[in-house]
């Protein structure tokens, strides 16, 4: 299997793994690991219930030369904004400490939401 790398950054991305592990970007899935969701018929009763459909992700601290440990807000945001253009909106966002031996590593976990998609009847 040829290796794929990052657009961005350029980094050896990890095959089934939604975002860059460098550079935190969401990259495109491939299709051998695109596996069809099934979604509810686009009936009067299912648009009345409004179900929603969520995803949760976590974004841990870049120890990258130069970051500082820092979260890179562009990324963030970039990545946010990607699932928005699909609809995607946030729905909680929490960050927590870890402690390790001699630092801290921080997490940042977002849940998002949307309308869940209806197939055609």
């Amino acid at each position: 299997m040829a290796k794929l790398f990052c657009k961005s950054c350029g980094a050896e991305l990890i095959p089934g793994k939604e975002f860059c592990p460098k550079c935190l970007l969401r990259v495109p899935v491939s299709p051998v690991a695109n596996v069809k969701k099934v979604y509810p018929k686009d009936t009067p009763e299912n648009r009345a219930k409004k179900m929603k459909e969520f995803k949760v992700f976590v974004i841990k601290d870049a120890w990258d030369f130069g970051s500082g440990g820092q979260f890179n807000a562009k990324k963030i945001e970039d990545t946010l904004n990607s699932y928005g253009f699909d609809g995607w909106s946030v729905k909680e966002m929490a960050t927590r400490q870890i402690p390790g031996i001699g630092s801290l590593t921080y997490e940042m976990v977002v849940i998002l939401e949307r309308d869940m998609p209806l197939e055609p009847v």
